[in-house]
């Protein structure tokens, strides 16, 4: 899906969830390259999915989370409340 359909489809708190999660990109991820965007239909949350596997995700408008999944914890997500704390785990696994 290219952006503008994406955002055209976003309304009212998925629209402030996509823009805090650009805002979070833009001020903790910035040097990073976007790999995917969309929403999750089962969770509601909007997702920016990075190159270097650290998905920011939002939901209803809510503050983002940074979540990482865990391939040798059979793919379990952890969450993390900054990219800085994110990205030490990711360079963990």
């Amino acid at each position: 899906m290219d952006l503008l359909d994406f955002v055209n489809k976003l309304r009212s708190s998925d629209l402030a969830s996509f823009i805090i999660c650009l805002e979070a990109l833009n001020n903790e991820a910035n040097n990073q390259m976007i790999e995917d965007i969309g929403i999750n239909d089962g969770s509601g949350a909007v997702y920016i999915a990075l190159e270097n596997g650290i998905i920011i995700n939002s939901s209803f408008g809510q503050r983002v989370t940074f979540t990482v999944m865990d391939h040798k914890d059979d793919d379990q997500e952890k969450d993390f409340d900054n990219y800085y704390l994110a990205e030490n785990y990711l360079n963990t696994l």
